[in-house]
């Protein structure tokens, strides 16, 4: 079964899929790191408008489904925890997140490449 990529990043974040009064912001933020995705080489330009769309919707790449996941959860996180987090917790995080950046480029480039040369 496919996981819709807006329950799978509301769960993470401790919130129940049914609970929708912060959707709308929710729905901003993960689309704000999707478009990050794109930029960095990953991903369709995929938008999500509601529960429909998934993370097999963004690559055919298995193993990015997992970074992908954890770098969106970790993008949204910052900005919609932003005021509980201590400023240690919120710069590991942002490491956290130029990490998953390099490991989500670097995994890529090797699909890419082994196409390529194939």
């Amino acid at each position: 079964m496919s996981d819709s990529i807006f329950d799978t990043i509301k769960k993470m974040l401790g919130l129940d899929p049914d609970y929708d009064p912060f959707d709308v912001e929710l729905q901003a933020y993960i689309n704000s790191a999707l478009i990050a995705l794109k930029q960095i080489g990953v991903g369709t330009g995929l938008i999500i408008t509601g529960h429909d769309e998934t993370f097999e919707e963004l690559t055919d790449n298995e193993a990015l489904v997992p970074l992908i996941k954890h770098y969106i959860y970790l993008k949204v996180k910052t900005v919609w925890d932003v005021n509980s987090l201590n400023s240690n917790t919120l710069s590991a995080l942002k490491e956290q997140i130029v990490e998953d950046e390099w490991r989500i480029r670097e995994e890529n480039e090797k699909v890419i490449y082994n196409e390529t040369n194939v």
